[in-house]
C-alpha cells in the first residue's frame, strides 16, 4: 500500500486497517433511515458501481419496515391471527364453509382487497325476516356494499368530502390496515381514487 491522502489525512504506506468515525448523512436528505440487517451477515454492503462512492449501504424501504412490524403482530402467518397482547383487535377472517381463505391480516391491500371486499357477509344470527343479517346488512350482500354505504357513496363513487371515513372504517374493520397502507378500488364498483391510505407510521416512529 503506497502513501494517499483521504479526507485531508495521509494515510503512510504499510497502513494495513484504517478505522473511521464518521457522521453519515442520507443521500435522500432524510435522516430517518434504517440499514439492512440479517443475522449472519449484518447489514448489507457492497461496492458503489460508479466507483465514486466507496462502499454503499442497503437501507429498508418503508413497506419492508412495515411488513416486520406486522409480523411481530401476527401469531401465524398461514392464518392470520394475532398475537394474544393484541386479542380483540378487529380483522377479517373469510371463509368458504368451514374452510379458511384468507384475512385482512395476510391480503395485499388488508381489508381493502378486491377478494375480501367481494366477500360476503356470514349468517350469524337472523332478522325478523327470518334472513341473516350483520352489520345491518344482510346474508350474501358483500363488504364492499357495507362501505359504499357508510361513505355515502352512490354507483361506483363517493361524496369527496366523506373520504376521511376511511379511517374509522380502517379502525373498524382493522386498524392495522393502517400500518401496511391500502387503496379501496374495485373496477365498476367503487372505483373512486381517493379511497386510501399511505402507511401511518414512518421509519422514525417504527424504531421507536
Amino acid at each position: 500500500m503506497t502513501n494517499f491522502s483521504f479526507g485531508g489525512v495521509m494515510i503512510p504506506e504499510g497502513t494495513k486497517r484504517l478505522y473511521v468515525t464518521a457522521e453519515l448523512v442520507a443521500s435522500n436528505g432524510d435522516p430517518r433511515i434504517q440499514p439492512t440487517g440479517f443475522p449472519d451477515i449484518g447489514p448489507v454492503f457492497y461496492p458503489d458501481p460508479s466507483g465514486e462512492h466507496g462502499q454503499i449501504c442497503l437501507i429498508e424501504s418503508e413497506a419492508s419496515m412495515a411488513n416486520r412490524l406486522e409480523e411481530v403482530c401476527v401469531a401465524d402467518k398461514y392464518t392470520g391471527t394475532l398475537q394474544p397482547e393484541l386479542d380483540g383487535l378487529p380483522y377479517i377472517t373469510v371463509m368458504k364453509g368451514q374452510r379458511f381463505m384468507t384475512a385482512s391480516t395476510l391480503d395485499g391491500h388488508r381489508f381493502a382487497s378486491e377478494y375480501i371486499m367481494k366477500a360476503k357477509f356470514r349468517d350469524n344470527e337472523k332478522g325478523k325476516d327470518g334472513k341473516g343479517v350483520e352489520n345491518g346488512f344482510k346474508k350474501d350482500d358483500m363488504l364492499v356494499d357495507y362501505v359504499k354505504h357508510e361513505l355515502d357513496g352512490t354507483g361506483d363513487n363517493v361524496p369527496a368530502a366523506n373520504v376521511p371515513r376511511i379511517f374509522r372504517l380502517a379502525m373498524e374493520l382493522d386498524p392495522l390496515a393502517l400500518i401496511h397502507g391500502f387503496q379501496i378500488s374495485l373496477k365498476n364498483v367503487l372505483t373512486f381514487v381517493g379511497l386510501r391510505s399511505p402507511r401511518a407510521l414512518s421509519p422514525a416512529e417504527r424504531a421507536c
